[in-house]
């Protein structure tokens, strides 16, 4: 959960707005809780550093160290992720104030940025941060429409070479491809398209190229797989291996126009009895 919109009347300065915002913040993971979900990670909201709901670190940190205790009492493990923020150096001082905060801390389960209006190296800061404090750090907003603004290509190849970089350079644990699923009006985002007749009614719907390269990761890459080193013959290629409970698994992007053999060298791979491409 990552609220977008406050109340209207709420502020975000004293300590009066702190307790106000972190009771309407408990009540939804009580409201949540009561519908049988018990809500594992909660965001105090989404980009607080944008026009549309700007908080300061500060005012984050007072509400997470005053609403963190609330939802214990509650009975909810629920950690804070943090910031959530629109761009990686908004995230980074945001996130440092609060986790400078050794109560604030306790109650933080994850960093978090979004990926908009600057360069993707950008995102080191947040890297420094997560390995300082031994934290994941996640990208949790991210579309191709508005790729150019981090001068990103906007095409699906170009994003599954981003998904690599935020993972093999950057130690990106999850990718959150927020804008999967939008209508037809966001044409080229979107994994899946759901089409509509002249009434407006459901037509079907359409894989997209997106959705076959985001599969790559997502498909062959479960929850809990642990990054492991790999190195690569050819610069042109983004090469990340993981291993998993069962198995070593490389995922290779060449976002080129030819096409390329490589040889790869996998560190800590023994015991491996087959290998098989996909």
């Amino acid at each position: 959960l990552s609220p977008i919109d406050r109340e209207p009347w709420m502020g975000v300065t004293g300590p009066h707005d702190v307790a106000e915002y972190s009771e309407w913040l408990t009540w939804q993971a009580a409201h949540l809780q009561r519908l049988g979900l018990d809500l594992p990670y909660l965001s105090v909201a989404n980009e607080p550093s944008h026009t549309q709901n700007p908080m300061s670190g500060e005012f984050i940190r007072d509400v997470i160290k005053l609403t963190g205790p609330k939802l214990r009492r509650m009975g909810l493990k629920t950690m804070f992720v943090v910031p959530d923020d629109i761009r990686s150096t908004a995230a980074a001082k945001t996130a440092a104030i609060v986790l400078a905060d050794p109560q604030a801390r306790q109650y933080t389960g994850a960093l978090a940025t979004h990926l908009y209006d600057e360069p993707v190296e950008n995102i080191s800061k947040m890297q420094i941060l997560a390995g300082k404090y031994s934290m994941p750090l996640w990208m949790t907003e991210y579309s191709i429409t508005l790729a150019s603004s981090m001068g990103q290509e906007r095409s699906p190849f170009a994003t599954a070479n981003l998904i690599g970089t935020l993972i093999g350079q950057y130690d990106v644990s999850a990718f959150d491809y927020q804008w999967a699923f939008f209508g037809s009006w966001e044409q080229g985002s979107q994994l899946i398209v759901l089409n509509s007749d002249a009434e407006g009614a459901y037509a079907g719907y359409e894989r997209t190229k997106m959705y076959y390269v985001l599969g790559q990761f997502s498909r062959y890459v479960p929850p809990g797989s642990r990054r492991i080193e790999v190195e690569s013959q050819s610069a042109s290629l983004n090469v990340t291996a993981f291993r998993t409970d069962t198995s070593i698994v490389v995922v290779v992007v060449n976002d080129g126009i030819a096409a390329e053999t490589d040889d790869f060298r996998i560190k800590g791979a023994l015991g491996i009895g087959r290998v098989r491409s996909v």
